[in-house]
């Protein structure tokens, strides 16, 4: 097991543990330790455990909010930088820093008063540059907020757990329709992996033998040509510069003969430039030419990582590239703009981009043209996009479905967005439209607060991609076509009802159903038609007391020990309870047959006879299965009593 995870559990586990107390300022000094050695969420969970104990060192609060900003713990950063977000020292940005925070954990509306407030506060020289991005981050925020509610042609879902780990998944390569390599930081060094789908499910990943492998250099970024005979792919190294880690990546390209793949080759100098980065190459062949697009932070982009390309004769061997150019100010900002990918059956380019108007950080966005004629460009919304950062589009060789990673969150799966995960993405669903009201089965009225989910089947696994909370009980979820999936209804002190939805029957059109939840417990008024007959004996071959209910009572006779006694002494009969207080000597019968829980309450609980309330909720089944000797009409074995 990695020996920085076993390290960080242990740090969590003694910070939360009760009773192991620490000074804040030991907590800060901790702090100060981690952040120097570059492990910036432990840092940062110290600086915020020191700011809870010393609520008026703002110092502290800002540390924890800078390195959860770090690791990309929006939700937490944002509640540190909150206190601080008017201060000028030691960063005058906070307000900014505060306002992005809000702004990719999704809370838009509450965003955009933050970035004004920093705007009429902030007075530096770079005052009218800064107005500029933060204008941007506003106008994503409205862009957010407007369309709200509506839905590109895309679908989107976590892949599941066959792919994903608990650490960061990305950059996905599909091959094929039923193979998909993918970069994983899971072995605490990225490497490229392999799973291939079988009868709708992905295998476990695994490390393909035939593509490159470093125990101690990064290996990611890998994609195929069309055709499938070269893959390209970045290699990058840590080195420390002072007392910084930096890293840098250089892009590498392999081939395939009738003997298998080559051994990876350094792209030459010119697009591997020295003390800059090269990564994300993808490939593409358009009439004869191949076009190597890739992101880099070389002299002449506009600031950032910008997205360039190189060329060559995609019938030749070598490797004589074009000198790069870059793609042009239409695409490139002076953010950072990564992952770029061409799409040839629909003519477009893909990117992602912290530069351009974004619902988020980093968005996907699309370039529609060829590389000789570009065209208009275009932001998709959600679910493509999400507040958090999203990148990597992949299509499949059919162009109808394939991956994008994501640090989004996904209920039922992603619980943080301090890493990435691969989501499955679809182009060609008919969606259709499952609505229904959730009714309380007994009065037959409308429940009230109920929650109603949504899941999918993937892998052989349930994952939750949608949920609401009803207040009238009604609910309504628009479900992807082709997609296995069920809804649950449930509410406290009832038990939860589900509904498998048919898609081949759907196609486009809308569903209807009610649920009808029954409580855990019964209430004291039953329908006459579920009262049921008790019979006990008590030392005789004849029933002792026969309760039947006629079609017009309401309620049993009995419903208490004392109302029993009296109702039996009118039959000139004697109530031996002692049987019922001691059971194991002499056991007196029950005849249940689906026992009202109120019944069984009235007239076994007052004479002692110990029944759980778990037992009673399907009192047949499970009376039969725990307490067959309530079920069963046997004659009582009277021995001879001891006499005392």
């Amino acid at each position: 097991m990695n020996l920085r995870l076993i390290l960080t559990g242990c740090l969590t586990l003694l910070i939360l543990l009760p009773g192991f107390s620490q000074s804040w300022a030991s907590l800060k000094k901790k702090g100060d330790e981690y952040a120097e050695l570059g492990a910036y969420w432990e840092a940062a969970e110290y600086y915020y455990q020191a700011w809870k104990d010393k609520p008026n060192k703002l110092e502290l609060a800002y540390k924890a909010g800078t390195y959860y900003g770090l690791v990309k713990d929006y939700a937490h950063a944002a509640e540190c930088l909150e206190v601080v977000s008017h201060w000028n020292e030691p960063d005058k940005l906070c307000g900014l820093h505060y306002g992005r925070a809000l702004k990719q954990s999704g809370q838009h509306a509450k965003a955009i008063p933050a970035f004004e407030a920093f705007l009429s506060s902030y007075s530096g020289n770079d005052a009218s540059a800064l107005k500029s991005a933060v204008d941007r981050e506003i106008a994503g925020c409205q862009e957010a907020i407007a369309a709200s509610g509506s839905q590109t042609p895309w679908r989107v879902l976590h892949a599941g757990n066959a792919l994903n780990s608990k650490e960061t998944d990305f950059s996905p390569a599909p091959f094929g329709k039923d193979v998909v390599y993918f970069s994983s930081t899971r072995d605490g060094m990225s490497k490229l992996f392999r799973s291939i789908q079988a009868n709708g499910k992905w295998g476990k990943a695994d490390l393909p033998e035939s593509l490159p492998s470093s125990p101690d250099k990064h290996i990611a970024n890998g994609s195929f040509t069309p055709d499938g005979n070269r893959f390209y792919y970045t290699v990058c190294e840590q080195n420390m510069d002072g007392n910084k880690l930096r890293t840098r990546c250089e892009v590498f390209v392999m081939s395939k003969s009738a003997s298998g793949w080559s051994k990876g080759k350094r792209l030459p100098d010119y697009i591997n430039l020295e003390g800059v980065n090269q990564t994300h190459p993808t490939a593409v062949v358009l009439n004869g030419t191949e076009y190597l697009f890739f992101s880099s932070d070389r002299p002449g982009g506009e600031g950032g990582m910008d997205i360039w390309f190189a060329t060559r004769d995609a019938n030749s061997n070598q490797l004589d590239y074009s000198l790069p150019e870059t793609i042009g100010q239409v695409v490139n900002t002076m953010g950072d703009e990564l992952a770029p990918f061409y799409d040839l059956t629909r003519g477009k380019l893909y990117f992602s981009s912290n530069g351009h108007v974004s619902i988020g950080g980093q968005d996907i966005y699309v370039l529609e043209g060829t590389p000789t004629s570009w065209g208009a460009l275009s932001h998709p919304g959600e679910p493509l996009n999400s507040p958090a950062d999203d990148l990597y589009f992949r299509l499949n060789a059919t162009g109808d479905a394939g991956f994008i990673s994501s640090n989004r969150l996904s209920p039922g799966n992603k619980i943080h967005t301090r890493d990435e995960d691969l989501f499955s993405i679809s182009s060609n669903a008919i969606d259709h439209i499952v609505r229904g009201q959730v009714y309380d089965k007994m009065s037959r009225m409308p429940l009230t607060e109920a929650r109603v989910n949504i899941y999918h089947i993937t892998n052989g696994e349930k994952v939750m991609f949608n949920s609401m909370h009803s207040a009238n009980g009604q609910y309504e979820f628009v479900v992807p076509n082709e997609l296995e999936a069920y809804v649950l209804a449930e509410k406290f002190e009832y038990e939860p009802s589900s509904y498998k939805i048919n898609y081949e029957e759907a196609r486009g059109n809308s569903i209807t159903h009610d649920f009808y939840l029954v409580t855990e417990t019964m209430p004291d008024e039953l329908p006459v038609a579920q009262l049921r007959t008790i019979r006990m004996w008590s030392g005789r071959k004849k029933p002792l007391i026969n309760l039947s209910h006629k079609q017009n009572q309401s309620r049993p006779p009995g419903r208490n020990l004392r109302q029993l006694r009296q109702f039996k002494q009118n039959q000139n009969t004697r109530l031996k309870t002692r049987s019922l207080y001691r059971p194991n000597r002499h056991r007196s019968q029950l005849t249940v047959k689906k026992l009202p829980l109120r019944l069984i309450q009235s007239h076994l609980l007052p004479l002692r006879l110990q029944v759980k309330r778990s037992l009673l909720r399907k009192p047949h089944q499970q009376l039969k299965n725990t307490m067959p000797w309530l079920l069963k009409q046997r004659k009582p074995n009277w021995g001879k009593r001891s006499k005392k």
